[in-house]
């Protein structure tokens, strides 16, 4: 059997797609499209919570620019700007927080460990648990 009679036989006796197999494709096709619609949309926060030791603190309009001093266990300075928010000077050792960097989407969080500090974006609904 040579080369040109093997590939005729082959394409002879492989499977061709059935509808069922159509149906799960466009289904998980589907299903891959919707989580990341899902996974990427990002909604933009109205306000930031703050929390020490994992009580609720303080509690700030997005839209309103400010410096707000925190002096708990140290000395860091949290600002809010365009509808973002970011930590620009710590005084705990591995400055994580502070390059964190700016954030603006609900659900995003600064920690900051040494100063049991947590900077929280909030949507526009409620927030039921902070983790």
């Amino acid at each position: 059997m040579n080369f040109s009679e093997r590939a005729t036989s082959y394409y002879r006796t492989a499977k061709k797609p059935r509808a069922i197999d159509w149906i799960v494709a466009v289904i998980l096709l589907a299903a891959i499209i919707v989580s990341l619609v899902l996974i990427l949309q990002k909604d933009e926060g109205a306000r930031v919570e703050l929390y020490y030791k994992g009580e609720k603190i303080a509690q700030y309009s997005l839209s309103d620019s400010r410096d707000i001093p925190f002096d708990r266990e140290g000395h860091a300075l949290i600002r809010i700007e365009n509808n973002s928010v970011y930590i620009v000077e710590n005084d705990c050792p591995n400055q994580i927080c502070v390059r964190t960097g700016a954030i603006r989407y609900a659900g995003q969080r600064i920690v900051c460990a040494p100063h049991k500090l947590t900077v929280l974006i909030v949507g526009m609904q409620d927030v039921d648990a902070v983790i």
